[in-house]
């Protein structure tokens, strides 16, 4: 938790300076040794990274002690979500749509790849923060069979439309799923990537959770998924 923490809040440092983290990450990972690379996405989800440390900090103000790196890790990780619904919003207005006017295709609302389980999945504060801007909100998740956003639940489209994919004006991947063919986002306005898994030569224009916005990736590299899960 307190890794992917740090990963997470790279990311604004990264949005500043102009610079690649995912690159700087991977990297750093040809180190033969005494290192795991993380990397930074939506926020954690699942029933392990968001819950199992909050019964060290409980325990430790039982016991009269703090554990203030878990509690700021823990704060950092619950914020993500907003922060990522923030960038998808200014990404949006960058490109003339306000968010009360936007449709927007959201890939993925489990908390991790290729599976169903939505436990703490970051995927409905999103939803919802966008949903609740006025956004129209469409979501595919092959593997799970009901979504709620807000009051409102229904199924979650099997695959990828490309219809949809046209008159979105944002498509938003939120969980690399095996079945994602993402060669059906090139008739996309925009892709906003929170798990850099979107191969960078496609023809829309593809933002990485990340980037200085707005910016068009140019390297044609699949560069590595987001580890923010149990």
């Amino acid at each position: 938790m307190v890794n992917i923490a740090l990963v997470n809040e790279l990311v604004d440092l990264a949005e500043r300076t102009d610079a690649d983290l995912w690159a700087a990450i991977q990297a750093a990972a040809t180190k033969p040794f005494g290192f795991q690379p993380f990397y930074p996405g939506p926020g954690v989800g699942g029933h392990c990274i968001p819950v199992d440390p909050q019964f060290l900090t409980w325990r430790a103000d039982e016991v009269g002690t703090d554990l203030s790196l878990v509690e700021r890790a823990s704060e950092i990780n619950d914020r993500t979500p907003g922060r990522v619904a923030d960038r998808v919003e200014a990404t949006l207005s960058s490109n003339g749509v306000p968010v009360a006017e936007a449709s927007v295709l959201v890939l993925g609302a489990a908390y991790k790849p290729d599976v169903g389980d939505r436990r703490n999945a970051p995927s409905r504060p999103i939803c919802e923060r966008l949903a609740d801007g006025g956004a129209d909100v469409e979501i595919v998740d092959p593997h799970v069979e009901t979504v709620e956003v807000g009051q409102t639940e229904y199924r979650p489209a099997d695959g990828i439309d490309q219809q949809v994919v046209r008159e979105a004006d944002a498509v938003l991947v939120l969980v690399d799923h095996t079945a994602f063919d993402y060669g059906s986002l090139d008739g996309a306005d925009l892709v906003f990537d929170a798990v850099n898994a979107v191969p960078a030569d496609l023809t829309p224009t593809v933002v990485n959770l990340g980037d200085e916005l707005p910016s068009t990736a140019d390297d044609g590299r699949r560069r590595p998924t987001a580890s923010n899960v149990d």
